[in-house]
């Protein structure tokens, strides 16, 4: 019985555990979620001020040569964006996955636990009809001993 007792304890604690760590995937998502925001309006930001360094007119070679190493820190620096964005994409969805999973592993805990207690409740019912059998058993053997005495 204490063996039985000790298993529900350590099933509570896990899914006292699953219940934790759902919680902290969902903050850990929300987070995400944020970078991501900013991260995009930060590649809209490049994207404008790419627009507005357009150049308009340029006579000068020495002029056209920076405007294309501005326009090529540019082009990098929106490049560095969207890999930021994909690379947090890709967070996003694997953390998705991590709280499907660990949902997924809490109802199969669920299960366990009900079904441990059906468990728990036939092995409490069967024992206490061995003690009533043991019971009645020796009562009828004492009162056969008594009979065969007296």
């Amino acid at each position: 019985m204490r063996e039985i007792e000790r298993l529900r304890a350590h099933s509570e604690q896990l899914r006292q555990t699953l219940t934790a760590t759902l919680a902290a995937l969902a903050r850990q998502r929300e987070t995400l979620a944020a970078r991501l925001r900013m991260l995009a309006e930060q590649q809209q930001d490049v994207v404008q001020q790419r627009a507005l360094a357009w150049p308009q007119g340029i006579v000068d070679r020495r002029a056209l040569m920076l405007h294309q190493r501005r326009l090529m820190v540019r082009r990098e620096e929106s490049r560095q964006l969207a890999e930021q964005q994909r690379q947090l994409e890709q967070a996003m969805m694997a953390l998705e996955k991590q709280q499907r999973d660990a949902l997924c592993q809490w109802r199969v805990w669920d299960r366990k636990r009900e079904k441990y207690d059906g468990w728990l409740e036939r092995q409490r019912h069967a024992h206490r009809l061995t003690q009533l059998y043991r019971q009645e058993t020796e009562t009828e053997e004492m009162m056969t001993w008594n009979r065969s005495r007296g």
